[in-house]
């Protein structure tokens, strides 16, 4: 944006042509603006008349539905009233549905204990599912039906009263029924003032949606039907209500059904009410800016012309302003003032350029050097200080075990007679793990010598990875035997056996396990062995020691690299072990989910 609005700054002609086209998009817009607001006051107002048409037809449909069931009650209780008998109440229940397809239900409930021998309950209840009628005898202690809001409100009432939609229950299945249905109520009243019960007419919730969705005066809009505590009771359309109510704002208008207590909303998106009169605004807006944009391009062209040989002076002395010497000035023919500077700017461009390249040549060839200096000086530092380390700690690590050794011979060779047979075995056991660890140092060097120029592994042997486990284990003497215990857990058979290199896989297992016998010192070193699947095999190392922090878990495979500086071991354990693991086909990672200690596994393929 900056380097635009530079440009327009700089360009005369630009600036002339902007100009213009400024002053006639301003009349422009504030005309526009103008119609733009009359036009869409008057297609809003005749939308609200559409939407009222629309609205008054959809409530008649629900009018002349309610009109429907409450005629049918009407026409139906005073013969109930006349024929209390249980036949007579079924027939009665199944004739109103029979008569009327668009009515879900009836249910003429009597008061409990009405017929003698017939039980607490009696409720004659007509099901209308898809054109075929059920009758049964509803009511039982699950479904108590008179302590329902349909029974009680006309019983307490006693006036006819619209209930608003719920799920019934079905005593047949033992459950509620997956249908809302709104029910219209009226109690059964004997010609001598005696309360003998409720006839319930009910309607579908899916059956007012149907009225709801036949006509609509948009694409999206659609119709609501609230209920008399403001909870939606149907829609015409309720994915696309609730995606619509999202996207934009809407005209709502709404009707009351009085007798029910209900509300009938309309629902129109104003993007369906504007879109022809937005799509026309658009065609106008549309060619008026493509008017615009022509004038502007017509009047820069004959701004540019009028200016571009000045424009050309400038933009190169700017250049060399900017010590830019790549973009040579042409020479012209012209003869007159301005011909005579721009020949005589050309020829002082040309000297200037090539002293600047030789310039920048010998100071890229310097930096180039200076930075190959930099580098060689950095890498040469860090590998003299890599080799002091290594040799230092090589030194400590052979030296410690050496001076132990030394230390359990001397004792032996002087005090042999006095030590008991428990001191004797103390003492070979540690010369032996010293030993055993300046073997393990040795070893690693000359591994990593080998391995350095390896590209692959054979796995020529064949292991039977228990019997493997147990043997790499017994090789292992535990540091703290009073307080650790070494186990191995197996879920494959003794069977079981792989093709791998015996050697390296006895390196890898054994370099895990005298890790976690360094750094445990209670609990328990468990070896475990499992196929994962038909491809791999799985050996794993788990310790209850201090655990590797989780921005070590990369850096321990490194080569020497230590997590502490006084521990023992040259740091290529671990990076020795992945890197024949690797070169077998296989890895070996940390488990980063474990938390009692450590966790390290081993993952090789079967073939």
């Amino acid at each position: 944006m900056k380097a635009i609005l530079r440009y327009i700054r700089n360009s005369l002609s630009l600036r002339l042509s902007l100009s213009i086209m400024g002053c006639t998009a301003v009349i422009f817009f504030v005309t526009m603006a103008f119609l733009y607001y009359r036009s869409s006051t008057s297609v809003h107002q005749a939308a609200i008349e559409e939407a009222s048409k629309a609205l008054d037809n959809t409530s008649l449909r629900l009018e002349g539905l309610l009109d429907e069931v409450e005629v049918a009650t009407n026409n139906t209780d005073w013969v109930v009233v006349c024929n209390l008998q249980p036949d007579s109440l079924f027939a009665y229940s199944r004739r109103i549905l029979e008569l009327n397809p668009n009515l879900y239900g009836c249910s003429i409930a009597m008061e409990p204990d009405f017929f003698q021998g017939m039980g607490k309950y009696f409720s004659a209840y007509s099901s209308n599912n898809d054109g075929h009628i059920e009758t049964e005898q509803e009511g039982n202690d699950n479904y108590r039906y008179f302590e329902q809001l349909w029974y009680q409100e006309p019983m307490k009432t006693q006036k006819a009263c619209w209930i608003d939609p719920f799920y019934d229950y079905d005593s047949g299945v033992g459950a509620y029924e997956t249908v809302m249905i709104a029910s219209y109520c009226k109690p059964l009243v004997t010609p001598d003032g005696r309360r003998v019960g409720v006839i319930s007419v009910d309607l579908s919730q899916p059956r007012m949606s149907e009225i709801l969705a036949q006509e609509t005066p948009y694409p999206h809009s659609f119709y609501l039907l609230i209920g008399k505590d403001g909870h939606l009771i149907a829609s015409g359309n309720q994915d696309a209500s609730e995606k619509d109510l999202e996207r934009s704002d809407c005209l709502v208008l709404r009707k009351s059904l009085q007798r029910a207590g209900w509300t009938v909303c309309i629902v129109c998106p104003e993007r369906d009410i504007f879109r022809g009169y937005r799509h026309l605004i658009l065609i106008i807006v549309s060619i008026l800016l493509f008017g615009l944009i022509l004038m502007l391009a017509f009047c820069y062209v004959l701004s540019r012309q009028a200016v571009s040989p000045l424009r050309l002076l400038v933009r190169q002395a700017h250049n060399m302003a900017q010590a830019d010497f790549d973009h040579q000035l042409p020479k012209t023919d012209r003869v007159d003032e301005i011909g005579q500077l721009q020949n005589a700017f050309a020829t002082m461009q040309e000297s200037i350029t090539g002293y600047v390249t030789d310039l920048r040549k010998v100071k890229e060839e310097t930096e180039q050097r200076n930075e190959e200096l930099v580098v060689a000086k950095s890498k040469a530092e860090e590998a003299d200080r890599k080799k002091t380390e290594f040799i230092q700690d090589l030194t400590h690590q052979i030296r410690t075990p050496l001076n132990i050794i030394g230390g359990f011979a001397q004792v032996l060779q002087n005090d042999c007679e006095m030590l008991l047979d428990e001191d004797i075995e103390s003492i070979s056991t540690g010369i032996l793990q010293n030993s055993q660890d300046i073997q393990t140092i040795i070893s690693n060097l000359l591994t990593i010598s080998a391995l350095e120029e390896c590209t692959e592994i054979e796995r020529t042997d064949e292991v039977a990875c228990n019997a493997f486990c147990q043997e790499v284990m017994d090789s292992v003497i535990l540091r703290y035997p009073a307080t650790v215990s070494m186990s191995m857990e197996t879920k494959v058979p003794d069977t079981f056996c792989i093709k791998t290199h015996r050697k390296s896989l006895r390196m890898i297992l054994r370099e895990l396990l005298e890790n976690a016998n360094k750094f445990t010192k209670v609990g328990n070193i468990t070896l475990h062995c499992r196929q994962q699947d038909a491809q791999w095999v799985e050996f794993s190392v788990s310790d209850t020691g201090q655990g590797v922090l989780p921005e070590d878990y990369e850096r321990i495979f490194t080569m020497f690299t230590k997590l502490s500086a006084f521990s023992e071991g040259l740091g290529l354990g671990l990076y020795l072990s992945r890197r024949q693991a690797r070169l077998m086909g296989g890895d070996i990672e940390i488990d980063k989910n474990y938390t009692g200690g450590s966790r390290f596994t081993v993952r090789l393929p079967l073939s």
